[in-house]
């Protein structure tokens, strides 16, 4: 699996794996750090299936490493949040996520990574949230 800076012309293979508006992908692409997860294999056969595999998108503010976005395989999912972790790690930023509390995968992806309940997040779409954290250190980079 190789990880990559995602590119405007994975939108609509972004867009298809999360179900988001193709615009509102291209904005996070170019407001945000955002990573694909690509099945070496496959990158780049055909327009139908590019090998991407999951993404991540996530920015510094406040003091935090905030993870704005993150979905596909489960694997993908694990191994993309070692981007924003290493970033927080080399800059002294905790991470943070909001899951929508009715999405077990991401839920669970995120619990079994390190990350902890820290309490009620934002309602997206009418839909209640969790806001995880997930602490770093200098250790954590050795």
């Amino acid at each position: 699996m190789l990880i990559r800076d995602a590119l405007e012309s994975d939108v609509d293979a972004l867009s298809e794996l999360t179900g988001r508006p193709r615009d509102v992908l291209r904005d996070q692409i170019h407001d945000r750090s955002v990573r694909v997860a690509v099945d070496e294999e496959k990158e780049g056969e055909s327009a139908d299936d590019d090998g991407i595999l999951g993404f991540i998108a996530f920015d510094a503010q406040s003091g935090t490493v905030h993870v704005t976005g993150f979905d596909g395989k489960s694997r993908a999912m694990t191994r993309l949040f070692e981007e924003p972790r290493g970033f927080g790690v080399r800059e002294g930023l905790d991470i943070e996520v909001v899951v929508p509390d009715d999405d077990s995968r991401r839920v669970e992806t995120v619990k079994d990574i390190g990350f902890v309940s820290v309490g009620d997040g934002p309602r997206f779409d009418g839909r209640s949230t969790t806001q995880f954290r997930l602490e770093v250190n200098e250790e954590d980079d050795e």
